[in-house]
């Protein structure tokens, strides 16, 4: 299980425009999500909600987790990284931030024991063999945008990026192709942040619209990503 450490804290949300040390073209255009609130109930319960926000909160959980493992940003980002610092690299308030975490503790995709700790082997489940039935791809045209799906130049496969390619729609994109609407409309925003998180996503994505040999080849890649052994 890969734990990832997140202090809690209250602050104020600061959504920026595009990403610090990424090019300008991941300026973003914002599109509509796809995805419905989903609900489910336990025991008999009230119903709990889970919504698109709360699988991207999810991953940028792992991705704190793993960043820190590796050493970057130098100085222990799981012990520093705050709810204010994720509440501006990934566009969603501090208070959304709170609420999701706590459904997605419910749906054991995270515990909570002295900070936030992300379920990998759970995620990986819910990634690989639901997000695609909650929240099929939808496509919405051509334009420009930033490259995801096979079209992600990170992802490292024996896979032909398709044509027309895959992008999330942004103004200032480098690629002219098929634009993908994302399941949560801060997921360009949250990428343009993350090379790893950005890896995550467009890998998700394959898993939401890809056929079956790409589903197969996307699973393990993001299995893989996730640190999780299959």
């Amino acid at each position: 299980m890969l734990m990832v450490p997140v202090l809690m804290g209250a602050a104020n949300t600061k959504v920026l425009a595009n990403g610090e040390g990424f090019p300008d073209i991941y300026r973003l255009t914002i599109q509509r999500s796809p995805c419905q609130d989903v609900s489910y109930s336990e025991t008999g319960n009230a119903s709990m909600i889970i919504k698109p926000q709360d699988t991207l909160i999810a991953l940028k959980y792992c991705s704190i987790e793993r960043q820190a493992g590796i050493g970057l940003a130098g100085t222990g980002l799981s012990s520093v990284f705050s709810i204010r610092d994720l509440a501006e690299v990934i566009g969603i308030s501090h208070g959304e931030i709170s609420r999701s975490t706590q459904r997605l503790e419910k749906a054991q995709l995270v515990s909570i024991r002295g900070g936030i700790f992300a379920v990998a082997r759970n995620l990986n489940e819910w990634l690989c063999y639901g997000i695609r039935y909650y929240c099929p791809l939808e496509r919405s045209g051509y334009g420009r945008g930033i490259g995801t799906g096979w079209n992600c130049q990170l992802i490292k496969s024996e896979m032909l990026p398709p044509q027309p390619g895959w992008v999330w729609a942004s103004s200032q994109g480098d690629k002219e192709a098929e634009l993908i609407v994302p399941f949560h409309n801060s997921v360009p925003l949250a990428a343009s942040y993350d090379p790893w998180l950005y890896q995550a996503l467009s890998l998700v994505e394959v898993i939401r619209g890809g056929k079956p040999r790409e589903l197969a080849i996307a699973r393990e890649l993001l299995a893989a990503h996730l640190g999780v052994s299959q």
